[in-house]
């Protein structure tokens, strides 16, 4: 059996705040159950949740926005690939990403942030520039007609 432990704050009767250890459980890891790495991602879910409603999401290190990610980016990767995907990249930064995520903590970009983002980008462009033509993992679910 997988658990997870935290500390969460709860309300006294006499209105003080106390901590108190919480065991969570996760799951059965093994053949008949979670995977080891399904039981992480879990951990790390509930971690995020726990930390978020503490208050307690770490501020971006000096130097460790997502704006120096992609400045990175620039130096390592982009002289490596055609001039027309650097063209096309440095514009969905400029116009979509670096407003948005400029200035972000990247441990703070989880899968909530990037699917309200996509979400808010559907609003304004078609589905294909959002999700993309080639991502099978990104497709939208089809579904068969009734015969």
């Amino acid at each position: 059996m997988a658990h997870t432990f935290y500390y969460e704050d709860c309300q006294q009767p006499d209105g003080a705040t106390a901590t108190h250890k919480v065991r969570h459980l996760i799951g059965r890891v093994g053949q008949e159950g979670l995977s080891e790495r399904a039981a992480r991602r879990e951990h790390d879910r509930i971690m995020q949740e726990v930390n978020r409603k503490r208050g307690s999401v770490a501020p971006a290190v000096k130097g460790r926005t997502f704006r120096d990610i992609a400045e990175a980016w620039r130096v390592v990767i982009a002289p490596h690939l055609s001039p027309s995907t650097v063209r096309q990249r440095e514009s969905h930064l400029r116009k979509h990403i670096m407003p948005r995520f400029g200035d972000a903590a990247p441990h703070t970009l989880d899968n909530s942030a990037l699917q309200q983002f996509a979400t808010n980008l559907r609003k304004v462009l078609s589905r294909t520039s959002v999700v993309g033509r080639n991502c099978p993992t990104c497709e939208e679910p089809r579904h068969q007609n009734a015969a």
